[in-house]
């Protein structure tokens, strides 16, 4: 989902919001699941890499649970892997995706 949040004046920022589905499977957890990617963005958003698209906040309401984001603008990741030709794997690729991950 995608939303624009505007404040008393202040510039319009775009978000994303990303809502936990259930799972038809009894071992699944939706809260722990939660609690562990809202973990996980933590640790991710203590990274200083443009390239990831940060975490805003993460609520949980009504048995919804919840995480912001910023809004990619191109989209998010699915979307561009079905829309864009795979150029399989160069070495300048790899050492592309490697620089990301440093």
């Amino acid at each position: 989902m995608f939303l624009t949040i505007s404040q008393h004046g202040q510039p319009t920022i775009d978000i994303a919001i990303k809502t936990l589905k259930l799972v038809p499977d009894k071992d699944f957890n939706i809260k722990a699941e939660w609690r562990n990617e809202v973990a996980a963005h933590k640790e991710l958003g203590s990274l200083d890499r443009t390239h990831l698209v940060h975490s805003i906040a993460a609520y949980q309401q009504r048995g919804h649970y919840c995480l912001l984001f910023e809004w990619a603008d191109g989209g998010d990741l699915r979307s561009y892997w079905k829309s864009t030709d795979h150029p399989g794997l160069s070495s300048t690729m790899i050492e592309e995706y490697l620089c990301q991950l440093r």
